[in-house]
């Protein structure tokens, strides 16, 4: 979704401005969830402008430079609207599943699921105490988790939990 769609908007940024595409590729996470996340026209009106500022958030990895593009924004275009703050939670996300390995995240009807995820022993207890209708298929590496809303920001909460940072 996200990142394919912010790759995407790289390249053509790059080859609208006559460049070579720059190799700072955005690390592969997918997150398919139904939110309303995006740059609105009248936010960010001059598509270029626009399209930049996906590629730089598509290529943020820690939180401090989502932070920086989302303070940017503010700086240039004004305060957030709430397409822009989801966006920015979802690359808030995206940071939280690159710090513990995930590589997708995804809705399905009232679960989420995770993978890839290998949990210690200890790591399964935690989940039983966080989320005890959470169902775990060690052999697949797949967890599924019931969705909680607000999504993005429960799931953020979550993997913080699950995985504290030492």
């Amino acid at each position: 979704g996200f990142d394919l769609y912010a790759e995407l908007v790289a390249e053509a940024v790059a080859e609208m401005s006559g460049k070579a595409v720059e190799k700072t590729e955005p690390i592969e996470v997918r997150i398919d969830l139904p939110v309303d996340a995006h740059l609105p026209e009248d936010y960010v009106a001059d598509q270029e402008q626009r399209l930049e500022a996906y590629r730089r958030l598509a290529v943020a990895v820690t939180h401090p430079e989502v932070d920086d593009v989302a303070a940017e924004w503010e700086d240039r275009y004004g305060p957030l609207p709430p397409a822009a703050e989801a966006l920015v939670g979802l690359a808030r996300l995206r940071v939280e599943a690159i710090r513990v390995g995930l590589s997708e995240i995804v809705k399905l009807r009232h679960e989420i699921r995770l993978s890839p995820v290998d949990l210690k022993p200890s790591q399964e207890v935690r989940l039983t105490r966080l989320r005890p209708r959470a169902v775990l298929r060690a052999k697949e590496g797949v967890l599924f988790v019931p969705a909680r809303q607000p999504l993005v920001e429960d799931l953020i909460g979550f993997l913080r939990e699950m995985w504290p940072e030492d």
